[in-house]
């Protein structure tokens, strides 16, 4: 139960960011436009309970000796979960270093 509901959580909150514009602020900062730092972390902060809670039941949701459907839902939740967080350190080393505004 937990892994589907981290993979819900997982869903909800990548949309959030798809359609808060971040994947427009990686391709302009990777053609060196000046992007922004709100839109680019907007959708994450719009959905950061579900995307704190995929993290979380993606943990709990994943047994070593579970089911493996169960625990590849949990592991994408997780991965998921952690690439939306590198995304947002990267958005906030690039706005720390004045490359966007």
């Amino acid at each position: 139960m937990f892994a589907i509901v981290a993979i819900a959580m997982a869903g909800l909150a990548l949309l959030a960011w798809i359609l808060g514009g971040g994947p427009t602020q990686l391709i302009d900062l990777a053609q060196g436009l000046r992007a922004r730092y709100m839109y680019h972390t907007g959708g994450l902060f719009v959905a950061g309970i579900p995307w704190a809670l995929s993290l979380i039941f993606g943990a709990w949701g994943f047994r070593p000796k579970g089911h493996t459907v169960t625990n590849v839902l949990a592991i994408v939740a997780i991965v998921v979960g952690v690439l939306l967080a590198v995304v947002a350190t990267v958005a906030a080393l690039v706005y720390g270093a004045g490359l966007s505004d």
